[in-house]
């Protein structure tokens, strides 16, 4: 598994939008070395599964939604306002971090009053 998440890790730095790789088998490998993470993770007791069950990660998770939802805007943003102006290691540390405040306010106030309502129990069907 070691090998997988170095070779995730070195496809998801180094693989750009414009290359030939994804599309030449680089998906494909990509599907089977996240397969090898992913069962790797499920294994009880691997360094993955502990990783994976971590406070940090588990928060990560529970929120992961609503930050799919607006990473790609508040990346755009960022982008648009300090574009050739911070270094671009510096612009992408603000736009995590500007990511993180937006999803952290997002899920606070419109995602989590939702998870608390009961369940949505299904009405028996009404005959006609």
């Amino acid at each position: 598994w070691i090998p997988s998440v170095l070779l995730f890790i070195a496809f998801a730095t180094f693989v750009v939008s414009w290359s030939w790789v994804p599309y030449f088998g680089g998906y494909m490998v990509a599907a089977l070395y996240s397969m090898v993470i992913v069962v790797e993770s499920m294994r009880a007791g691997s360094p993955l599964a502990r990783f994976f069950s971590s406070t940090v990660m588990r928060a990560i998770g529970r929120v992961s939604f609503t930050a799919f939802i607006w990473h790609l805007w508040v990346f755009i943003r960022v982008n648009q306002f300090l574009k050739g102006e911070i270094w671009a290691p510096l612009r992408i540390l603000i736009a995590y971090s500007a990511l993180a405040v937006v999803t952290f306010v997002a899920w606070y106030i419109a995602e989590r009053p939702f998870m608390r309502l009961p369940p949505v129990r299904h009405p028996a069907p009404v005959p006609t």
